[in-house]
């Protein structure tokens, strides 16, 4: 799964479990994250407290170490439009590059 945030709903068989627990947190790393050490943990239930919050997390797992940072205050949906849009930018990054290649001007032949 490559997802920014993982919420209860994306926890598959295991749903029916998020009814008794008490708390549950989720950790998202995408390959840029892995590659930055970084990622975000999801307070996804929280009997004791506030939850839906979002954390962003420093985590090098050649060391075993991880960081929690203060929540950004975004939404899900703000961090999954943000991540939309770089995503389109890298897909369009890539065309041009391989427009600029010529790559893009394949033409067709009679036969």
């Amino acid at each position: 799964m490559n997802a920014e945030v993982i919420t209860m709903e994306a926890i598959s068989e295991a749903f029916n479990k998020c009814f008794v627990a008490d708390f549950i947190c989720t950790v998202s790393r995408t390959i840029e994250d892995k590659a930055a050490n970084t990622g975000r943990m999801f307070v996804a239930k929280n009997r004791q407290g506030y939850d839906g919050m979002i954390y962003p997390i420093f985590m090098d797992t050649s060391n075993v170490k991880i960081k929690v940072f203060e929540p950004t205050n975004e939404t899900i949906e703000e961090i999954n439009v943000k991540a939309a849009d770089q995503q389109m930018s890298k897909i369009k990054k890539k065309y041009m590059s391989w427009k600029e290649e010529g790559k893009g001007d394949v033409r067709r032949t009679a036969s």
